[in-house]
Parts: structure tokens; C-alpha cells; sequence
């Protein structure tokens, strides 16, 4: 896995996110009854992100399909340890 930082702009502020590549290959899929058939860490990330979220837990922003692998654009706490 391939992990990059960047800030990217909402509104007026920057949010500082994490964004993570996962190899396809490497990936378990599970089966999604609205999306399909998706990585299994986004199940998971997507599941505990819904109300009541916990503020502990870091948040799926947006997640990507790419040709060869799954982009998570993931919040990145301030501290964080990389």
C-alpha cells in the first residue's frame, strides 16, 4: 500500500486528508446492497462512519476506482503519527 498527504481545498479552508492506494489485487471485496461489489475496507470504513460516528475514528472522505487500484481519501487528525 501507498500512502500520500495533501491538502485539499473546502471553501475557505484547507482540510488536511490522508490518501491511501490499495493494489486491487490485494483488496477483499465484499458485496454492497446500493453500491456493488466494493473493497471490504471501505464497507468497514463507510459502516462506522455512520450516525451516532464516533469522533475517535477516522472518517472516509471519498473513495476512488482507479484502473489498478482503490484511491481513500481519508481525514487525517491533527496530531497524527505517519
Amino acid at each position: 500500500m501507498h500512502r500520500d498527504l495533501r491538502n485539499l481545498k473546502a471553501t475557505s479552508m484547507p482540510l488536511k486528508v490522508a490518501i491511501k492506494y490499495m493494489p486491487k489485487e490485494l483488496a477483499k471485496k465484499v458485496e454492497d446492497s446500493d453500491k456493488g461489489s466494493i473493497p471490504l475496507e471501505v464497507a468497514l470504513l463507510l459502516h462506522v462512519s455512520a450516525p451516532p460516528a464516533c469522533p475517535n475514528i477516522v472518517r472516509l472522505l471519498e473513495w476512488f476506482e482507479q484502473p489498478k487500484h482503490y484511491a481513500l481519501i481519508l481525514e487525517r487528525p491533527d496530531p497524527y503519527l505517519a
